[in-house]
């Protein structure tokens, strides 16, 4: 009996790791979007032919003494959307958003370097640092979206698609 219980708890455990792992994917160069990525029902009362839910996260490991902020850029297939599931050029815009996502991680990681030895101002600095990369990664994001039209501008798109790609490798020692 407690052996099946024991099995039972693993199994449950496994099946909430996995159903969280399955749900985003973190942001890796080698990987590319791909439209089985976008699993959730698209918005009724939305006019876009697809969103991407990116997101930045951080977690913070403090002691009095010590600061280990991690950072991390994922993709949420739930709740991510398409209404076209064909198109080579809206899936690379919208792999755009999720670039501009990492793009911002690394910003955000290279502002918390910048206080190697600051733990106290880090500390509680860290939530107002974070909106303030948020917003701008939001503005980032609208600018991207009105200069492209949304993809349909083609010359836009693969204008900004390598202009993002430039500025991800210029912090590349921001990397995870």
């Amino acid at each position: 009996m407690r052996t099946t219980f024991l099995i039972l708890c693993i199994l449950l455990i496994s099946y909430n790791t996995d159903a969280q792992i399955n749900d985003t994917i973190n942001w890796r160069p080698d990987y590319k979007l791909r439209w089985k990525d976008f699993i959730a029902a698209p918005e009724a009362n939305s006019n876009a032919a697809a969103a991407s839910y990116c997101n930045i996260i951080f977690r913070n490991y403090t002691t009095d003494t010590f600061v280990n902020i991690k950072v991390y850029c994922y993709f949420n297939k739930t709740q991510s959307w398409s209404r076209h599931k064909t198109e080579a050029l809206l899936l690379k815009h919208e792999q755009g958003h999720f670039d501009i996502a990492e793009l911002f991680a690394r910003k955000f990681r290279k502002i918390i370097a910048g206080y190697k030895n600051d733990y106290d101002s880090l500390k509680k600095d860290i939530v107002v640092l974070y909106n303030n990369i948020n917003s701008e990664r939001m503005k980032y994001d609208n600018l991207y979206d009105a200069e492209t039209e949304s993809s349909k501008n083609r010359k836009m798109q693969n204008i900004w698609n390598e202009k993002i790609l430039n500025e991800i490798k210029q912090l590349k020692e921001f990397a995870k």
